[in-house]
């Protein structure tokens, strides 16, 4: 039996780690819940990336590349922001472009040029 995991009080970072554990255990609407209490008490790059992993997950990639959008408004030197963001480019369907996500691994891999998941992401773009 299913039971709901509530929590008390307006600590963003709780509402993560919450969320963390929910994907964890492949509670996904829950999750997108707790990411969504995250960061309606404190808006961040983490957060917003956090959220967007579980849309992208959930083949949900509307949501998911504008929480990426979100995430990159807050933190542009993150290089994960742009990996996730190009992987929603490579994977939709009614939207796949092939030019946007080599552009995102192209950011990524300028901020991080000697990440090799970049780099193979890049090829596989290819």
């Amino acid at each position: 039996m299913k039971t709901a995991v509530v929590l008390k009080g307006d600590k963003a970072a709780a509402h993560n780690n919450l969320a963390l554990t929910l994907f964890e255990n492949k509670q996904y609407e829950d999750a997108l819940i707790s990411y969504s209490k995250a960061i309606s008490f404190e808006p961040s790059g983490v957060h917003y990336n956090n959220r967007g992993l579980t849309n992208y997950f959930y083949e949900k990639y509307d949501e998911a590349k504008d929480d990426f959008d979100k995430a990159i408004e807050f933190d542009p030197s993150d290089p994960t922001i742009y990996f996730n963001r190009g992987n929603v480019y490579l994977n939709w369907n009614e939207n796949l472009d092939y030019l946007a996500a080599h552009s995102d691994y192209d950011k990524a891999l300028k901020i991080a040029p000697n990440n090799p998941k970049l780099w193979h992401a890049k090829g596989l773009a290819y």
